[in-house]
């Protein structure tokens, strides 16, 4: 399946997996039970480490999360790929300064598949340039023998509240 397509029946499967599905408020998470609460809880650090990373330029770390096929879609709309983001982290000229998470809702899609929101709050600098963000966060992330891969992850800018 190519890339367009595979992402876009994720974004799909997004849409239709966060539908309102009861009593769950903003930012609330799943309560799941056994085997869905360690893999809800595993993701939950996953993710973590992935923005953790971010912060702390680790691009070893990045590079070990990402599926090889991975893709970025950034506020403006614009797609980048692997090798793309690889070049961001490693850019001498990239500094984040600080990175905040909440809102954290993590959506199983059975045992291979899981959907990752959040907003996140912070501010840089890449290439002399100062950035600040207040992005709602979706991360797409998959299960191939066992490990976990971030396969999509798309920001969109927030307006102010």
């Amino acid at each position: 399946m190519n890339l367009f397509l595979r992402a876009s029946t994720l974004v799909a499967v997004f849409i239709v997996a966060t539908a309102p599905a009861g009593a769950r408020g903003r930012g609330e998470k799943d309560n799941p039970p056994g085997k869905e609460r360690g893999m809800t809880a595993e993701l939950e650090k996953l993710s973590e480490q992935w923005y953790r990373a971010w912060l702390d330029r680790d691009a070893a770390t990045v590079e070990r999360l990402m599926a090889d096929d991975y893709v970025y879609v950034a506020p403006s709309g614009h797609a980048q790929d692997r090798a793309a983001i690889l070049r961001i982290i490693r850019t001498p000229s990239y500094r984040l300064q600080r990175w905040n998470r909440t809102d954290i809702v993590i959506r199983l899609l059975g045992d291979g598949a899981a959907i990752v929101r959040s907003r996140g709050r912070g501010e840089g600098e890449i290439e002399g340039k100062h950035f600040k963000d207040d992005h709602a966060l979706l991360q797409v992330w998959s299960r191939a023998g066992g490990d976990w891969k971030l396969v999509l992850e798309q920001a969109t800018a927030r307006s102010a509240e």
